[in-house]
């Protein structure tokens, strides 16, 4: 029976009707998520400059989150959705940042009302916050911005607050370490803890190093770092093969030395960006000055870092 009409005339979805364009799991979860039970209402009815931040937000790497509107209605990319633990991620989508944040809303309430309200937008580099995540409470490191949204027909012409996020955590732990390891060697004066080069020369020659071998760092710093060991531990390659040894275990196992100052000698691997050795001796020796063997029936300790 004929009724009028072809495939061709048939009407179909449109692909600008179908939206969030984007790919990817919280494109996915966005347009199943029943707007119409949030205050945004349903999508249909969002302000221009929402969809436009939204769409945005998730055709980029960088982790991105939206807050809209009074309560921060939460809207955010796959990026940020890997800084979330599966339970805040169940409480975030569409509901009030307050009640997903709760634990830090005292910290970013605060600031994000300020941005809402016509406040410059606030940056900060490395900032710590404690919160719970994966069931546990821990200090997070975070570089993050809060930037206003503008919106022409919202109070003071913002709409919302887009957060620029990226968890800094493992990389400002490394750096305290190493400020704490520098400091370390920078007091140290019953260790001598010094770096070598790739080739195996001494490159820096901190004061516990001079107080321990006797050598100031004009003389110490360009020699190779073997001279930190005895001739006869040179002669049979003991300083590769203790650092062969600590480079891939960790450290070379404690041994004493069947000599007669019954040295003791331990050799560790430092992790990071320098590999750091260091070598314990249960004695002291005076100054040995330039050219002299600084093991010959001394004592003393040293580290190698490279």
């Amino acid at each position: 029976m004929a009724t009028g009409m072809n495939e061709g005339s048939m009407t179909h979805p449109s692909r600008a009707a179908i939206w969030p364009q984007a790919s990817g799991e919280m494109a996915d979860l966005i347009r199943a998520h029943d707007w119409s039970a949030t205050p945004l209402g349903p999508i249909e009815g969002w302000p221009q400059p929402l969809k436009t931040m939204v769409g945005t937000i998730l055709s980029v790497p960088q982790a991105m989150w939206v807050g809209w509107g009074p309560e921060f209605i939460q809207i955010y990319n796959d990026s940020y959705r890997q800084l979330l633990d599966a339970e805040r991620h169940r409480s975030a989508l569409g509901r009030p940042a307050s009640e997903t944040w709760a634990d830090t809303w005292s910290l970013a309430g605060p600031q994000l009302e300020s941005v809402l309200g016509g406040g410059p937008a606030i940056f900060h580099a490395d900032q710590p916050i404690a919160y719970r995540r994966d069931g546990e409470i821990r200090e997070h490191y975070y570089t993050s911005s809060f930037s206003p949204i503008p919106d022409e027909a919202a109070l003071q012409g913002v709409g919302g607050v887009l957060c620029v996020a990226a968890e800094t955590t493992p990389a400002t732990l490394l750096r305290e370490s190493e400020e704490r390891f520098r400091a370390i060697v920078e007091t140290a004066t019953d260790y001598a803890i010094f770096t070598t080069d790739p080739e195996g020369r001494i490159e820096t020659w901190p004061p516990g190093a001079q107080k321990v071998f006797g050598w100031t760092a004009n003389e110490a710093v360009g020699q190779p770092a073997d001279i930190t060991f005895t001739p006869e531990d040179r002669q049979a390659g003991q300083p590769a093969k203790e650092r062969e040894e600590a480079l891939a275990t960790g450290q070379a196992p404690q041994r004493s030395l069947a000599r007669p100052q019954g040295r003791l000698a331990r050799l560790h691997r430092r992790g990071g960006p320098a590999d750091c050795w260091v070598r314990q001796w249960t004695d002291r020796f005076p100054h040995g000055g330039s050219g002299c063997d600084p093991m010959a029936g001394r004592g003393g300790a040293a580290a190698a870092c490279h």
